[in-house]
């Protein structure tokens, strides 16, 4: 790999437990950790639902492999957006960790 390839900056948010008033479980995530990455897209697609605009895009990004610091219930925050982990493959000699995330919709989850 040459140097300056990770040159993208993403965060990595871990869910936390958080509740309501009414005792209920809100699904939120709050910052774990930043991690240097390199990024390409994947796919992207664009729908139109009655008179909205909605984008759906998948990111691949590459980090340095650390064991067992990644799962699928974290999202990755990168240029403002926030991205769901759908999959985690190590490359084969373990020296860097592929990260395949969707785009999230705003609203579906909470920041803490």
């Amino acid at each position: 790999m040459l140097p300056g390839r990770l040159r993208d900056k993403i965060e990595i948010y871990a869910e936390a437990r958080t509740t309501n008033d009414y005792s209920e479980r809100v699904k939120s995530y709050s910052l774990s950790f930043p991690v240097r990455a390199e990024m390409s897209f994947l796919s992207g697609t664009e729908l139109q639902y009655h008179a909205m605009a909605d984008a759906a895009q998948t990111i691949r990004f590459r980090v340095y492999f650390k064991m067992n610091k990644y799962n699928e219930r974290q999202l990755i925050k990168f240029r403002g957006d926030y991205f769901n982990i759908r999959s985690i493959e190590p490359d084969r000699d373990r020296t860097f960790t592929i990260l395949t995330a969707d785009r999230m919709p705003e609203g579906a989850f909470k920041i803490v």
